[in-house]
């Protein structure tokens, strides 16, 4: 079961990477939030 997360989390990975090399490495514009955003919402 371990292995099946793993393989999941690599296609997460793969994809978050793809969609910011499709932005230009922009951040923002991939629609990455920034730690300290999210942080606060969580607190």
């Amino acid at each position: 079961m371990e292995w099946l997360e793993t393989l999941e989390d690599l296609q997460l990975t793969k994809t978050a990477y793809a969609v910011l090399k499709a932005a230009n490495g922009d951040r923002k514009r991939a629609g990455w939030l920034k730690w300290d955003e999210v942080e606060q919402e969580l607190a």
